[in-house]
C-alpha cells in the first residue's frame, strides 16, 4: 500500500469511495433517504479543483494494484467549518475513508500516518477531527490511534443533515484531539 497525494485524476474514484463508504459506515446512523441521494458524480467535481491546488487543503489516498483503498483530508482547523476562517494554529483532519471491504487492512492507519507527519512539517501544534457521536467504530479507531475526547464546551456539536424530502436532521458530534507530533 502507498500514500501519496491526491490529482485531479483521482477525483471520480475518490468521490465513488467516499459515496460508498458513508452508505456503509452511516447506515442506520444517517437518514437512508440522506445516504441514497450522495451523488458521486457532484462530489468529484468539487473535488477537481480542490485536488488541483492542495497548497492549504491536502488529500492524500492510499493506493495498491487495484487502486484508491481510501483517502484522508486534511489542513487548517476551520471555524464553524468554514474554509475562509480557519485557526492556524490547530489542524483539522477533515475526513479520512476506507473502502469498506479494505476496513482493517492498515490503509487507515497508513494514511493517518501519513497526515499526521504532514501536518507535523507545517508545524501545528494540535490536531483535531469532528465524529458522529453514534460512529462507535470511527470514534473507537481513533482513540486507539491516540486521540482524546475534548470534553471542553466546544467540544460537542449537532451538524444538520440534509434529509431529501423532509428537511435538516441534526446529528450530535464529538470532537477530538491530539498532538500533531507523534514523536514527542
Amino acid at each position: 500500500m502507498t500514500v501519496r497525494p491526491a490529482t485531479p485524476d483521482d477525483a471520480y474514484p475518490v468521490a465513488v469511495l467516499h459515496v460508498r463508504a458513508w452508505r456503509w459506515a452511516y447506515a442506520g446512523i444517517m437518514p437512508d433517504e440522506t445516504l441514497a441521494a450522495l451523488d458521486a458524480d457532484a462530489r468529484a467535481e468539487r473535488r477537481r479543483g480542490q485536488f488541483a491546488d492542495q497548497s492549504v487543503f491536502e488529500t492524500l489516498v492510499a493506493v495498491d494494484g487495484a487502486g484508491i483503498r481510501g483517502f484522508a483530508s486534511f489542513g487548517p482547523y476551520r471555524m464553524a467549518r468554514d474554509r475562509a476562517d480557519v485557526d492556524g494554529r490547530y489542524a483539522e483532519v477533515y475526513a479520512i475513508y476506507v473502502d469498506p471491504d479494505h476496513v482493517g487492512t492498515g490503509a487507515g492507519r497508513a494514511l493517518m500516518d501519513a497526515a499526521r507527519a504532514r501536518l507535523a512539517e507545517r508545524d501545528f501544534v494540535e490536531v483535531r477531527l469532528w465524529v458522529l457521536e453514534a460512529n462507535l467504530r470511527a470514534r473507537r479507531f481513533y482513540e486507539r490511534y491516540g486521540f482524546t475526547l475534548d470534553t471542553g464546551p466546544d467540544g460537542r456539536a449537532l451538524l444538520a443533515v440534509e434529509r431529501p424530502g423532509s428537511g435538516p436532521v441534526d446529528l450530535a458530534e464529538l470532537r477530538y484531539r491530539a498532538p500533531a507530533r507523534t514523536d514527542g
